[in-house]
């Protein structure tokens, strides 16, 4: 069990250390678009192995071959499977966020903005899971907390309700009172996030993020600018065994010609210094 929990832990911290957006810096570079001639070149210096050998000094034709393979196939991967808007904006999410909020419509906006709220109780987002509350369970969880500026129990009852419809639906809330469900949040997180285990337990960061989200929300820009960065940080994540993948044949094609490159250093410097010293 020890060894499981280790492998998984293992797993999310590779994964997590790479996204499309580190891929593109290279994927969009001229350099990149250009490996398209790869298998051609190699497929030439394959052909010509002895010439490339004597008049370049390259050692292990078969090396660079596969190298240039390599580096082929990784593009190829990028192509295919990295999301366009990545493609485009690479690492600058402020630009993203900028030209998307005087762009976009706000239905593509709030389109969004409802996929960022289900994010929350999704097993691809916090694992959180989205549990039938009766109205009787949400009155009997706000009931202890009910303060004397509060909303009324039937008030906050209403709103939440309305915002737990709201995660099926395909329209635009505005029939949610977002500040009577804000309320009802900060006094009891548990009527809006449902976990398999004590609220406590969740994560610090998840209740922090949901509760900005929720606080932003009145605001016309902030709740727009919540949805924008989490599609943003959902499209660099997605298909994270391909990412891996796309990064170690990049990696794995680059090191023969880094390879190569310090072994002519080497010898070069060992070179000049056998002639200085004769």
């Amino acid at each position: 069990m020890a060894a499981y929990e280790l492998l998984n832990f293992l797993d999310r911290k590779i994964y997590s250390a790479f996204n499309w957006s580190s891929i593109s810096l290279l994927g969009n570079t001229s350099i990149g678009r250009a490996a398209i001639f790869a298998p051609f070149i190699a497929q030439a210096i394959l052909i010509s192995a002895d010439i490339v050998s004597q008049f370049l000094g390259v050692g292990n034709i078969l090396w660079l071959y596969w190298s240039l393979i390599s580096i082929f196939l990784a593009q190829l991967l990028y192509w295919v499977f990295c999301p366009e808007l990545i493609k485009r904006y690479q690492t600058d999410e402020t630009r993203l966020k900028s030209e998307a909020l005087s762009t976009w419509t706000n239905h593509d906006l709030e389109r969004l903005d409802r996929n960022f709220r289900r994010f929350f109780y999704s097993p691809e987002g916090y694992s959180l899971s989205f549990g039938c509350k009766t109205r009787d369970a949400i009155e009997l969880a706000l009931s202890p907390s009910i303060g004397a500026n509060s909303p009324s129990i039937d008030q906050s009852a209403d709103a939440v309700l309305r915002f737990y419809s709201s995660l099926t639906s395909t329209r635009t809330d505005t029939d949610i009172d977002w500040e009577v469900v804000r309320d009802a949040y900060e006094r009891n997180p548990n009527v809006l996030i449902l976990a398999s285990s004590d609220i406590a337990t969740i994560n610090r960061e998840i209740k922090s993020r949901f509760g900005r989200y929720l606080r932003g929300r009145d605001d016309d820009r902030t709740w727009k600018v919540h949805a924008l960065e989490w599609h943003y940080s959902v499209l660099n994540k997605r298909s994270p065994r391909i990412i891996l993948l796309c990064g170690s044949l990049y990696a794995a094609g680059s090191a023969y010609f880094i390879y190569y490159a310090l072994h002519s250093i080497v010898r070069m410097v060992a070179v000049t210094a056998m002639t200085l010293t004769n």
